[in-house]
């Protein structure tokens, strides 16, 4: 017996339609390809293990195997990682202040949480035979290796160094500030050393997947399985940039891919404390999610960073797999945006998703 679901929701002038059929049809699958929608959850700590259970992505700070295991009971075909921030010198099991990234007054440069920023270049010295980068790759792959996790996530990794995280750097240690510095490109430094860490962590951790926040990472993609869209990354800036993001990663990424879609309040364009029960919001992503081969969470409460995830009914819902690509229809115009101001089709095994993203109503029949 097939249940039909029709709803429309409205974004700001936009609308989703989401047509569903769905099935109570129990089939096995394998956890890396599982069914849709796939959803994820991303939190710190907090709830017990069987709400984690729900969901089909978990990334946790948790990293107690009998977490994992009890995770795992409920829903054997979750994948569940555990994260930690690299930029932070504070989640390192062991740590030297030499590791610290100097200003040009061999002050320690310092980030959020009231951290330094932990040092991943060869310009890091040696303290007992290891730089920076050692100990955080050492804790990465910790991470994947233990029991019944799948593998592991950085919360925090950054790649090209701008001058958004500060005005005054000195990754060379010479006393002279990298900007003002002919020759030295902070961007470029921090970009390859983030890359090497990468490329040591994929070496020795085999196929288990990798997650990455924090830098596209676009020189070593083929290193890594996902990427996490925190606050909704490219999305909350422009949508259709952010498409074009997420098609970048479907075509660049190790297989299989995990790529998180965060439902934040950032969508909105505004500071929002609480989203709980905006469903427009929450469906528009999930449908914008749903057009690739993501997982998606939604954060319910503006500053409660990453640790409350609300869990929804259209969750629930077995849409199966896609039978096609997202396609476009009655698009808009000429111009580049213009031409993807479309409504977007996507046809699944048990039902289509219809999401618009013209900015005005359209009827579709």
């Amino acid at each position: 017996m097939k249940k039909i679901i029709f709803l429309t929701i409205t974004f700001s002038l936009s609308f989703v339609f989401i047509f569903l059929m769905s099935s109570n049809i129990a089939f096995s699958y394998d956890k890396f390809n599982p069914p849709y929608p796939r959803t994820a959850i991303w939190l710190w700590h907090g709830p017990p293990a069987e709400y984690y259970a729900k969901f089909d992505l978990i990334d946790s700070y948790i990293d107690k195997v009998s977490f994992a295991k009890k995770i795992k009971s409920i829903n054997p075909n979750a994948i569940v990682l555990s994260t930690t921030d690299i930029n932070s010198h504070l989640n390192m099991p062991v740590f030297d202040n030499k590791w610290c990234v100097k200003k040009s007054d061999g002050s320690p440069f310092m980030i959020y949480d009231n951290a330094c920023l932990g040092d991943i270049t060869n310009f890091c010295p040696e303290v007992n035979g290891k730089i920076y980068q050692d100990i955080a790759v050492d804790k990465l792959v910790s991470l994947a290796n233990k029991d019944y996790f799948d593998g592991v996530a950085t919360d925090g990794l950054w790649g090209c160094l701008g001058k958004w995280v500060g005005k005054d750097i000195d990754l060379n240690r010479n006393g002279v500030n990298d900007w003002n510095e002919s020759g030295v490109d902070p961007c470029n430094v921090w970009d390859r050393a983030s890359g090497d860490l990468i490329t040591r962590v994929r070496n020795r951790i085999g196929d288990k997947p990798f997650m990455i926040n924090g830098g596209l990472h676009k020189n070593y993609q083929d290193k890594f399985n996902g990427y996490q869209m925190e606050y909704g990354g490219p999305f909350t800036n422009n949508w259709y940039n952010g498409m074009a993001v997420y098609r970048q990663l479907m075509n660049k990424l190790r297989e299989p891919h995990i790529i998180l879609v965060d439902g934040t309040w950032e969508w909105r364009g505004k500071k929002i404390n609480n989203i709980r029960d905006d469903f427009q919001l929450m469906r528009f992503g999930l449908a914008t999610t749903l057009l690739g081969d993501g997982y998606f969470g939604y954060q319910p409460y503006g500053g409660a960073d990453h640790f409350f995830v609300s869990y929804y009914d259209e969750y629930d819902t077995d849409l199966g797999y896609p039978a096609s690509g997202p396609l476009k229809i009655k698009c808009a115009g000429t111009s580049w945006d213009e031409k993807n101001k479309c409504i977007y089709v996507r046809f699944f095994d048990n039902g289509v998703v219809i999401l618009n993203a013209r900015g005005e109503a359209i009827t579709v029949s």
